[in-house]
This record gives structure tokens, C-alpha cells and sequence, in this order.
């Protein structure tokens, strides 16, 4: 499977758990990077999963629209993977950011940890 984290704006706790519950049943999914950075046409906050090239392709031109030129759109699997997106959202100064640290199968859901500076 391969997971997107982007830079540049915020996330919201998907779900708590104890360390006993998510050591038991925690199976950490690999994911890569497709971008991460500090400019993106995404002002706000935004977590979000994209499970079609349709949908990802909106995003992507949305994020990379104050980038010149545009990097190319990166080849996806949908059938096999999903895109994650995390983005922090616009603050006045520097020294700020988020990034994807882990994501984990939990049986029954996926939770994806993000980190936020």
C-alpha cells in the first residue's frame, strides 16, 4: 500500500487508544512520501483519504497549482493503495508543520499519527 503525507497544514485524533490495546493489535502498514514541503495552494486544515485518481487528481492539482512548473502527477495503483493527505494549514510564520509518523491496521480500522510542529 502507499500513503501520501504532505506539509502544510492541520489534523484532527482519530481515535485513542491505550498502550495495551494498540500493542496488541497494531500492525504498522508501510506508506511513502509522494510530497511534502512548505508551499501548496491548500490554505486550511485538511486530513483526507483519496481512493480514486479522480479524486486525488483534483487535490493535486489544487496543491501544486503556486508551484511552477507543476511537478507531474505521480503514478498511483488505486486498486492496491490509497492516498493519505495531511496538511497543517496557512500560519504567519515560520517554524510550523505536520507530517504522517506511522500508520497502523488495526483489524478493524486504520489510524494514521501524525505529528504537528
Amino acid at each position: 500500500r502507499s500513503y501520501n503525507k504532505n506539509m502544510g497544514s492541520s489534523t484532527s485524533h482519530l481515535r485513542r487508544l491505550d498502550n495495551q490495546e494498540s500493542m496488541k493489535m497494531s500492525i504498522p502498514l508501510p506508506f511513502d512520501t509522494i510530497d511534502k514541503g512548505h508551499q501548496s495552494g491548500i490554505e486550511g486544515a485538511l486530513l483526507r483519504t483519496y481512493r480514486t485518481k479522480e479524486s486525488f487528481l483534483s487535490l493535486w492539482e489544487h496543491h501544486t497549482s503556486k508551484t511552477y512548473p507543476p511537478p507531474s502527477f505521480p503514478e498511483i495503483d488505486f486498486e492496491s493503495s490509497m492516498v493519505l493527505s495531511a496538511f497543517r494549514g496557512m500560519v504567519n510564520t515560520g517554524g510550523y508543520g505536520i507530517e504522517i509518523a506511522d500508520v497502523e491496521d488495526l483489524a478493524s480500522e486504520i489510524v494514521v499519527n501524525c505529528l504537528t510542529t
